[in-house]
């Protein structure tokens, strides 16, 4: 003890010295305890194991190969390196020291220049090893060693049985001889005041990192298979498809769609049963589909009837929400709202509102049956019916709406009572008819089973009708709550603590006090999946089981529960244990309390989330369930299949005739789920297909919307339900600046009476936020909080896109992508979490942008940059069906609505057949519409929008049945997946269409099945040369054009390094799509044309680089001496008049009449065109003679080609007199051509070319080129 009040005192001192340092120091080892604690357990847990097996029992652990390899290595380097220290001579360590001192000289004295060295050096080795072609290289030689691998690896990963203490004691030993080394460097490090700092700021880098660009990780199947699960996670599905229909006519055209294609549908709300009531069977390799029906959820109160109409999938929020507005609640209740109403009443819950199940609530059933037909149900008409869909887990049909009872909501105080088991039973009854009582709730003391703790909440008087505070969204459980139920509730002396503290505080700890009905009621279940992991992580999951005990048995059955309860478990911890009661249900037909009135007792387990978690759960299921029977009591349906058939036929005697029923009312078996099939006795009951209707889907015409408001700032403030969602909305999705100010802002702005539109309310907040004081800083702070408000956006926006692939299946089929509208965002992270090497992306926008490098979070551009006019809507310089996702998150409500359709089909014409248009639109519904216009408007005015681009903003919406419309006319398919943001209060929803597949006439397989199978003569082609073809083409369009440019311009000026790039560039990438093709064995090694296009570009680049070498010091040498491009004629007889640009030619100029008369000075070009002129002016009507040309007046060569080996026109040649014959040779390809060069007197140039025009006339002779003068 005494060393550790030293080493305090030490602390102290230390403090004293650096006050800063010390406090960051101790900060960061205060928050490291909890890690520490847990490890400290782990490794107790560890060293008792260890312990035991060196005391005890010895304890087998199988330990591959390669860690005995890995200690032998160890060994004989230790001994080497002991060896070679004591033979090393002084004059070695010398040398080594005196090396890393000039290393460490040169980083003193050329620190810029090294850390550049170094810089170059990195980026060079990044560039190696990323490069695609080091990537093939490295792929091929692990395929060819492959084998060896496979076979090294098994080798190596042998297993050899060792005890636990002979490992430890190997590692022990090999721990202590690496320490002295370690604990030497550790030293160092530790005492160094630089790197203490430079650790600090790098922690301090990486968290500020982490807070603005919070990072996303996705569990990903590439194999294009769809899967789903519960809420337990325990159940995970394959399924054919998922679809979220949001109409009626949606849901009658999946049942057609279901039964032509011989599929099965499971329904589900929000996946709250356990026992696979909401998947298909996962028996065999069947398939089938999923209705997810969350995007029904429209609810109506009638204020007369006091009546509420539910759509299915609404959850008790929406019905709480919506009642609440008039003073009334739900009659019937769970303890958590989120469930979806149509799922509460499919497995009959009950609740701790009412002693009845939740049929009581039910006055009508509206339904879809097999046949797509709508029908109603209740207790007067189709009351058969009507008992079987409550409790019938969606095996009947399809619940659509539901209308039910409501009561007032009325204010409540909370009492607490803590009972003895004895006499529980007692005062329970007798709160039973009790009507001043609302909601009650009793607790078992799991620390002392025989203590069970009552919770009454007593209505108020005067208080019926009271109108709740509610939040938006419903109450999510509190991060203490996520504690008790994470770290404390499985340890028994923090279980100790927390009932200890509940008998304190008189209400549980895991409950929020709420002062009236519906507040205590509108609470989240969704945290009861998600644990709250601050310190580790933990893959648990929850799980529920019920059984229901009649009241005269309540004695026996908890007798001998409590030992079930106080027995430890080692992968299961049980959290709560409820009581409640259900009174005789005499209405629906697999009643869990047919016959008596029962209490409830609701087991909330906490489970390892593996087959060791699930067997011991179940064999404490299996032992509730034999207590149970003996006690006259039944199980709960819903919940894990850790029950067989005979036993639901003992808890449920009714279960053969459910069956019967279900074959009844659906007798071609079209709606199932896991559970059923499992249980069901197995019999062969096929789907019949092609025996309905196709039902379309109704698509509406397009029509013009309004897409301009003007007092939508004054219709959100005035608004109470508007006014909160704009709250929201600047706290959610737009918290650029604190939400209380803005919202000032717009209020007084609204307010003032000078401010007559939505414009005038604009112009003052542009003002304000000007002239506020600090309004540069305040700026400065703004734009930060917009970038990452920016990454949280982007990180949802990819959560909801994956969530959409995963549920397409189409995680492993995106390559190629297309985004409209913006800067590229979400792209660099979509590519990287779908794992996307190779594909091409366009970025398709009005222009790029500095602010794009955040919104693509990449300094360099991810695609190529396209620009485009949003206001002019045309096509785009993109191939036909060559894009596999398209994206636009701008908002097609932006777009000229009258040019949409050319917006859509120029979408659809990019995309490949399967391919996909994600897009995000708001459910614009005519309420929310002035909410809409406020947030985009709030959105441009803080980040800096003008007056006059705000005016001109195109805000055309439309709710997402009437976008839908929209894709459909435009060709697309609809695929029925959405996501969304789940607290956005605008409604703005991730929607997907497909372009549907092609219907090949042409079956490819039956074109390869001809040419394999007939005989006939056939030239087989090397597929992968196609590839390299281009390159070699180009070298002869570049021979040729060289040969054309040297027509009009020396060779010096030729772009030798263009065109070689250029080809380099098509060979690289030619190559990577031959590899991408065929491999690299087959487009590389063993290709001729790889070899060839090698070959020849590297002669190319030889010839080239030397010609551009000396064309280079052509042009600078002569740079002074060069002009223009141009020669001089001097002719005579020539008119005064004569127009020489319209008569001759175009391109003549500077004309100088001289003054002898009849001459004339011109210029004309040189190369190709002196020819073309000299032609003009001989064969010209009137006779012109040539004096001389630039000054000379000797003679001029000219290449003549004779053809057909004509000897008389040769002869004719020979024989001009003014003409010399300078060389004569055969054209190498065509012998029957002889080339002539001659030189002729410039004053018999003209007449010489007027005699060759007989010749020309037919062929015999042509005048190639007359050549000019290098000036």
């Amino acid at each position: 003890f005494l060393s550790i009040f030293q080493y305090f005192s030490y602390i102290i001192h230390l403090w004293q010295i650096n006050t800063i340092i010390t406090t960051l120091i101790i900060g960061i080892c205060l928050l490291g305890i909890p890690k520490f604690i847990s490890s400290l357990q782990k490794s107790f847990d560890v060293i008792k194991k260890i312990l035991k097996s060196i005391m005890k029992n010895s304890i087998i652990i199988d330990i591959p190969l390669v860690l005995y390899l890995l200690i032998i290595i160890f060994k004989f380097y230790y001994l080497i390196l002991t060896c070679i220290n004591n033979d090393q001579s002084d004059s070695d360590i010398t040398i080594n020291i005196a090396y890393w001192n000039e290393i460490r000289q040169s980083l003193t004295l050329y620190r810029y220049s090294t850390l550049i060295t170094i810089i170059l050096f990195f980026l060079g080795i990044y560039t190696v090893v990323t490069n695609q072609l080091t990537y093939q290289l490295s792929k091929r030689i692990l395929s060819i060693f492959a084998k060896q691998i496979k076979t090294i690896q098994r080798f190596l990963f042998m297993t050899i049985p060792t005890p636990l203490s002979m490992l430890s004691l190997l590692l022990l030993n090999t721990i202590i001889q690496l320490f002295p080394n370690i604990s030497c460097g550790m030293y160092n490090i530790l005492t160094n005041r630089s790197i203490i700092w430079f650790i600090i700021i790098l922690i301090c880098l990486n968290q500020f990192y982490k807070w603005l660009w919070p990072s996303s990780k996705f569990n990903l199947d590439f194999t294009g298979d769809i899967y789903l699960n519960d809420v337990s996670r325990l159940n995970e599905t394959r399924i054919f498809s998922l679809f979220y229909p949001r109409t009626l006519n949606d849901i009658e055209y999946l049942i057609s769609k279901a039964r032509n294609e011989g599929k099965t549908i499971s329904i589900r709300g929000q996946a709250h049963t356990m026992g696979g009531q909401t998947l298909p069977s996962r028996k065999g390799n069947r398939m089938n589909y999923v209705c997810d029906l969350k995007y029904m959820n429209r609810v109506e109160y009638n204020e007369s009837t006091k009546e509420v109409l539910v759509e299915a999938g609404a959850t008790w929020t929406h019905v709480i929400k919506k009642l609440n507005i008039y003073g009334r609640s739900p009659v019937i209740m769970q303890s958590y709202c989120t469930f979806s109403v149509a799922g509460t009443i499919s497995v009959n819950a009950h609740g701790i509102t009412s002693d009845h199940a939740m049929y009581e609530s039910v006055i009508n059933i509206e339904y879809m049956d097999m046949n797509g037909k709508r029908g109603e149900c209740n207790r007067e008409k189709e009351s058969e019916l009507f008992s079987l869909m409550i409790g019938g887990y969606g095996l009947f049909g399809i619940i659509t709406r539901l209308r039910l009872k409501t009561v007032a909501n009325i204010k409540t105080s909370l009492e607490y009572i803590r009972l003895q088991s004895d006499h529980f039973s007692t005062y329970y009854e007798n709160f039973l008819d009790d009507s001043t009582i609302e909601i009650k709730i009793a607790r078992v003391d799991l620390v002392r089973p025989n203590n069970i703790l009552m919770f009454v909440f007593r209505q108020e008087s005067g208080t019926s009708g009271t109108v709740a505070d509610l939040s938006d969204e419903a109450r999510v459980m509190h991060p203490r709550q996520h504690l008790i139920y994470t770290y404390l509730a499985q340890r028994s002396l923090f279980r100790r603590i927390r009932f200890a503290l509940e008998k304190l505080a008189a209400r549980p700890l895991d409950l929020t006090y709420s002062s009236d009905r519906n507040t205590t009621m509108y609470e989240s279940a969704k945290p009861m999946a998600l644990l709250y992991q601050p310190l580790t992580y933990y893959d648990d999951t929850f799980i529920l089981q019920e059984y229901f005990i009649p009241k005269e048995n309540f004695q026996q059955w908890y007798k001998q529960l409590k030992p079930i309860l106080t027995k430890n478990y080692e992968y299961v911890f049980l959290l709560n244990l409820t009581i409640r009661f259900v009174k005789k249900d005499e209405l629906t037909f697999l009643a869990y309390t047919k016959q008596h009135d029962s209490y409830a007792f609701v087991f909330y387990f906490r489970i390892k989330r593996n087959e060791f978690g699930d067997h011991e759960v179940k064999d404490i299921h299996q032992k509730l369930i034999q207590l149970a029977f003996e006690c006259q009591g039944t199980f709960y349906l819903p919940y894990r299949q850790h029950y067989s058939y005979e036993q639901i036929l003992q808890s449920y005697p009714m279960f053969e005739e459910f069956l019967k029923k279900k074959s009844t009312y659906d007798s071609i078996e079209l709606f199932s789920n896991d559970w059923y099939e499992h249980f069901r006795p197995e019999k062969d009951i096929p789907i019949t297909t092609n025996q309905s209707n196709n039902i379309e889907i109704d698509t509406d015409k397009f029509q013009i919307v309004e897409q301009r408001r003007t007092n939508s700032f004054y219709n959100v403030i005035i608004d109470e339900i508007l006014r909160e969602k704009f709250r929201k909305f600047l706290r959610t999705v737009f918290n650029a600046e604190p939400v209380h100010r803005i919202f000032n802002y717009v209020n007084r702005a609204v307010r003032n009476p000078a401010n007559k539109n939505d414009n005038d309310i604009y112009r003052e907040l542009q003002n304000v936020l000007k002239t506020r004081q600090f309004a540069s800083i305040q700026q400065t702070y703004a734009l930060f909080r917009q970038i990452r408000q920016l990454r949280l956006q982007i990180k949802d926006m990819l959560r909801q896109q994956i969530t959409i692939f995963k549920h397409l299946g189409y995680c492993g089929r995106i390559k190629d992508i297309v985004s409209l509208g913006d800067g590229g965002r979400c792209i660099k992270e979509l590519r990287e979490i779908l794992e996307i090497k190779n594909g091409r992306v366009y970025i398709i926008n009005e222009r790029e942008r500095p602010t794009d490098i955040i919104e693509r979070n990449s300094l360099f551009p991810i695609g190529t940059f396209i620009p485009y006019n949003f206001s002019n809507l045309t096509d785009v310089p993109i191939p036909s069906e060559s894009i596999d996702l398209v994206v636009c998150y701008m908002g097609l409500h932006h777009l000229p609505q009258d040019q949409l359709d050319i917006y859509l089909k120029m979408i659809y014409r990019i995309l490949r057949p399967n391919g996909l248009f994600l897009f995000r639109e708001h459910h614009a519904y005519e309420e929310l519409k002035p909410l809409l216009d406020v947030a985009h408007m709030v959105f441009n005015v803080v980040t800096g929008v003008s007056y006059e681009s705000e005016i001109n903003e195109i805000r055309a919406f439309r709710t997402i049945e009437q976008w839908r419309s929209c894709l459909r006319q435009a060709g697309f398919e609809d695929t029925f997946i959405y996501d969304e943001q789940e607290d956005d209060p605008t409604d703005d929803i991730m929607i997907v269409f497909r372009k549907p597949d092609k219907q090949n006439i042409d079956d490819q397989n039956d074109i390869n099945e001809i040419i394999q199978n007939e005989n006939f003569r056939k030239i087989i082609a090397t597929p992968e040369t196609n590839y390299f073809r281009p390159c070699e083409w180009l070298i002869v369009r570049t021979a040729i054009q060289f040969g054309q440019y040297l027509n009009h311009t020396p060779f010096f000026y030729f772009p030798f390094m263009k065109f070689l790039y250029i080809y380099w560039s098509l060979f690289r990438t030619e190559t990577e799509l031959a590899i991408q093709k065929f491999g690299f064995q087959q487009a590389v090694i063993y290709s001729p044309g790889f070899v060839m296009n090698s070959v020849v570009g590297i002669l190319l680049s030889g010839a080239f680089i030397q010609l551009e070498f000396f064309s280079v010091l052509i042009r600078n040498a002569i740079r002074s001496q060069i002009k223009p491009e141009y020669e001089q004629l001097i002719i005579e007889n020539i008119d005064e008049n004569f127009d020489f640009k319209q008569l001759i030619d175009e391109n003549i100029d500077d004309i100088q009449k001289l003054h002898k008369n009849g001459l004339y000075a011109i210029r004309v070009p040189r190369h190709r065109s002196f020819t073309i002129i000299l032609k003009k002016f001989a064969l010209y009507s009137t006779k012109i003679n040539l004096q001389a040309i630039s000054t000379l007046t000797d003679s001029i060569q000219i290449e003549l080609k004779i053809d057909n080996n004509d000897e008389k026109c040769l002869l004719w040649l020979k024989q001009r007199s003014n003409i010399d014959i300078v060389f004569e040779y055969k054209n190498p390809i065509d012998k029957t051509q002889t080339i002539i060069i001659i030189r002729v007197t410039i004053k018999y140039l003209l007449s010489f070319i007027r005699e060759c025009e007989p010749f020309e006339n037919d062929n015999s002779l042509t005048i190639i080129q007359i050549f000019d003068h290098f000036n």
